[in-house]
């Protein structure tokens, strides 16, 4: 029942509830907000936090995970619920956690399986259903952002094009559009051709190859 809640869930959201016999958290689909914790057999106590560094300081983790380090080391990130530490692990997207006196129970409520094959499905379905998730997506953000401005960057890819887009068709006015680079670039200039078109205001930020050797 827990996971059929959470899956009706809408946003991002993490949380620990405590009571006396036990403690539920979870993280939503994305995992938006992280949470890390610590759990010991011996002494049924559990440290939970949304910050990785306050649960390693709090009960003074030393010994690493070397598959935790390991898979970071491969691929850029610690995998499942592994951190770079032995005893610390983390929480998954799409999981509820159950901690009581008899142990740690988790739940996968949700599962990103995009490979399954959805069958007697019309080819020109996919285009609508997509427009309509779509502008379902960008309504909710308008909502959210109760009439605040925006500052879209933009340039010639489609991923901008298309938020821009959609905050014009859906008649949000307050939005900022912006390029960034070298005086010319045809990212920028796409970019400023949209944001007119759509009747944006549109700013360029303009930086050197000098400039960018110092952002690192």
């Amino acid at each position: 029942r827990c996971g059929q809640i959470l899956r009706d869930l809408d946003g991002s959201f993490a949380f620990a509830l405590e009571s006396p016999d036990a403690v539920l958290a979870s993280v939503d689909w994305l995992r938006s907000i992280p949470l890390f914790y610590s759990h010991d057999e011996n002494s049924k106590t559990l440290e939970i936090s949304s910050n990785a560094n306050d649960t390693v300081t709090a009960i003074g983790l030393i010994e690493p995970d070397v598959s935790g380090s390991l898979s970071l080391a491969m691929s850029g990130y610690a995998s499942v619920d592994r951190t770079l530490y032995r005893d610390l692990k983390q929480m998954p997207a799409g999981v509820c956690m159950l901690v009581s006196r008899a142990g740690v129970k988790s739940e996968k409520y949700y599962a990103y399986e995009p490979w399954r094959v959805v069958r007697n499905y019309a080819p020109d379905r996919f285009s609508r259903d997509l427009e309509d998730v779509t502008l379902a997506i960008m309504e909710k953000t308008i909502a959210g952002l109760e009439g605040r401005p925006v500052m879209l960057p933009i340039s010639a890819g489609l991923d901008s094009r298309l938020i821009a887009s959609a905050f014009r068709h859906l008649g949000y006015d307050n939005v900022i559009c912006y390029s960034y680079g070298q005086p010319g670039n045809s990212d920028a200039e796409v970019g400023r051709m949209l944001a007119e078109k759509l009747g944006y205001p549109w700013h360029f930020s303009e930086y050197s190859r000098e400039q960018v050797k110092t952002f690192h």
